[in-house]
């Protein structure tokens, strides 16, 4: 079983309209090969998903990407996203449930984040099929909304 586990992934400024229209090979170049052919990737999702302008008060940037963003992550191959961090919430809680929504609808699974501590706590599990069955168990640091 091959896996890949990235760090964080939060468009800028600069890179922001290329995630709009999709543009995988400018927005991560010969890196693109490093994704292929992975049964498993994970990804530290560092912003918010989201189209809302209600950015929270708070001290340092406050990071959203456009909704494209989550079929970009799924193109990469990206299996789950772990968005248990401290941009989840940089536009409260509209941009949250954008982000589940977005990754949700994108197929791509998410862990650290949910309605009450419990369901935020759960762990996440892959298992492969195969002749010696493989799991996968993530731990996240929950966020409660």
């Amino acid at each position: 079983m091959k896996t890949l586990f990235v760090g964080d992934i939060c468009p800028t400024p600069g890179s922001t309209p290329y995630y709009a229209v999709g543009d995988t090979a400018t927005l991560f170049g010969d890196t693109v090969d490093i994704f292929r052919g992975r049964d498993f990737i994970f990804a530290n999702l560092e912003c918010a998903i989201t189209e809302s302008d209600g950015r929270i008060a708070k001290f340092g940037p406050n990071l959203k990407a456009p909704p494209a963003t989550a079929k970009i992550l799924k193109e990469l191959g990206i299996t789950v996203a772990g968005i248990s961090n401290n941009h989840v919430f940089d536009f409260g809680k509209k941009g949250a449930l954008d982000t589940i929504n977005a990754l949700t609808s994108a197929g791509i699974d998410y862990t650290g984040f949910g309605e009450s501590y419990d369901d935020s706590r759960k762990n996440y599990t892959f298992h492969v099929i195969t002749p010696y069955p493989i799991f996968i168990f993530l731990l996240s640091w929950p966020v409660v909304y």
